[in-house]
């Protein structure tokens, strides 16, 4: 019986039909029948041997193969096929065109597989290319700083804490802070230190923060214990000057 078969959908459409398929499950005899092989005793095994040859079914996976005594008296072996090894084996066998169109599921199928890998692999690039970018238009961000937006950037792409949080034991404050500190505005802070190059990683960091009033990222220095003792110090000798 011929049947117009150009998908795997069509095949197990015709397997089911005509009665080949029990518990998902399609004996060997059955399907050689439906494709129109031989069903010859002496010739079932070896086609059904060129079959699994051909389109390289693994045993345990695509198939099975056990021992039973026949009605002559001699064990045969009986072969039982996974319907998704059943449908390639019935799509090929049909016509030329049935022949392409399993090649051009099995290509479908691998595409589908592959493509959400290649556009992880994309967004990857463009995520490097982000921090690449990002990270040379702020040359003087600190170590820790740099370490905190990659891992933040990361986990907003992976969905989890790809790279950890730097661990900072020292305490840190603001301009503002500091000159809370010392009685001055946030602003004599930053004269200061520029007046004086205290901006350095002896006396403290640069940070990603928000200018006032809108919210572009700028740089921020934030100062450590060093860097507040000697503003202190500078402020005491500029007062006493």
């Amino acid at each position: 019986m011929k049947y117009e078969i150009t998908t795997l959908n069509d095949a197990e459409l015709i397997l089911r039909r005509e009665g080949a398929v029990n518990d998902d499950v399609v004996d060997g005899e059955s399907l050689l029948l439906v494709c129109g092989f031989d069903t010859s005793p002496s010739s079932q095994s070896t086609v059904i041997k060129r079959q699994i040859e051909k389109h390289s079914l693994r045993e345990g996976q695509d198939f099975t193969a056990s021992m039973q005594q026949s009605t002559g008296g001699r064990p045969k072996t009986v072969y039982h096929f996974s319907i998704n090894a059943a449908n390639h084996v019935l799509l090929a066998a049909m016509t030329a065109e049935g022949k392409i169109a399993r090649q051009e599921a099995i290509n479908s199928k691998l595409k589908s597989q592959t493509q959400p890998a290649m556009t992880r692999m994309d967004d990857l690039k463009v995520m490097n290319d982000f921090l690449s970018l990002t990270l040379s238009a702020m040359p003087n961000l600190g170590n820790r700083s740099k370490q905190a937006f990659i891992s933040a950037a990361m986990k907003e792409f992976a969905g989890f804490d790809a790279i950890p949080l730097p661990i900072i034991e020292k305490k840190y404050y603001t301009a503002t802070e500091v000159g809370e500190q010392l009685g001055i505005t946030a602003n004599m802070v930053g004269r200061l230190a520029n007046q004086h190059g205290i901006k350095t990683e002896q006396f403290g960091e640069y940070r990603l923060g928000k200018a006032r009033g809108h919210d572009k990222q700028i740089e921020q220095f934030y100062y450590n214990d060093s860097g507040v003792a000697r503003l202190k110090l500078l402020l005491v000798s500029r007062q006493a000057s």
